[in-house]
C-alpha cells in the first residue's frame, strides 16, 4: 500500500513467481474491456463475470501459441513474454522432465476444488496444472497437463513424468528423422 509499480514489473512478478498481489493489480487498473477483447482476437472464451480463474487447457495453447509465432503481439513483446515464462520459480513439474539443458517456457497453477465425497461430506481435491512450449533441439512443442489429487507433490511428480515421456517420444522420432 502507499507504493507505486512499474506495469512491467508487475508482469513479470506475476508471470515468473505466480505472484497474485502483482496480478490483482494489474487487473485492478487494465480497462475492463481490454482482456475481452483480446480473448476475442485469439478465440478464447471469456466470461468476466465469472471468477474461477480457470483456463482451458486449449486457452493456454491458444496464448502460448501466439506467443512462439509472435502473431498476435510484437516479435520484441512476445519474446520478453516468453523469457519471463521461461524464469519460472516452480521447477518441480515440466521442468524437472526434461534434461536441465533445455529451455522451457511455462506457467503452472494450483487450486483446490471444494467438492462432496460419496457421503456427502465436503471434500476439498487439489489440481496441479501446468502448460508450456518445451523447446526440444529439433522439435520445440507445446504441452499442457493437469493433474487431480489429494498432494500437490505428488502432482508434480505427475506432471514431471508426463513430460519425461513426452519429451522421450519426441526425441526418439526427431532422431529416427535424422538421416
Amino acid at each position: 500500500a502507499g507504493s507505486s509499480y512499474a506495469v512491467n514489473d508487475l508482469l513479470f512478478r506475476m508471470t515468473a513467481y505466480g505472484d497474485n498481489d502483482a496480478y490483482t493489480l494489474l487487473m485492478a487498473n487494465l480497462p475492463p474491456a481490454y482482456l475481452q477483447k483480446v480473448a476475442k482476437d485469439l478465440y478464447v472464451n471469456y466470461d468476466p463475470a465469472v471468477t474461477s480463474d480457470s483456463l482451458t487447457l486449449s486457452a493456454y495453447a491458444s496464448y502460448f501459441r501466439v506467443l512462439f509465432n509472435a502473431s498476435y503481439l510484437s516479435e520484441e513483446m512476445s519474446e520478453k513474454a516468453l523469457r519471463y515464462l521461461a524464469r519460472s520459480v516452480f521447477r518441480d513439474g515440466m521442468a524437472s522432465g526434461i534434461p536441465p539443458d533445455i529451455d522451457i517456457a511455462s506457467k503452472a497453477g494450483e487450486r483446490v476444488i471444494r467438492t462432496v465425497d460419496s457421503e456427502g461430506a465436503p471434500e476439498d481435491v487439489l489440481q496441479l496444472h501446468e502448460f508450456g512450449i518445451i523447446y526440444h533441439p529439433e522439435r520445440p512443442f507445446l504441452l499442457g497437463v493437469t493433474a487431480r489429487g489429494g498432494d500437490f507433490q505428488d502432482l508434480a511428480r505427475v506432471i514431471r513424468d508426463i513430460t519425461r515421456l513426452v519429451y522421450a517420444e519426441v526425441d526418439s522420432q526427431s532422431s529416427a528423422e535424422t538421416p
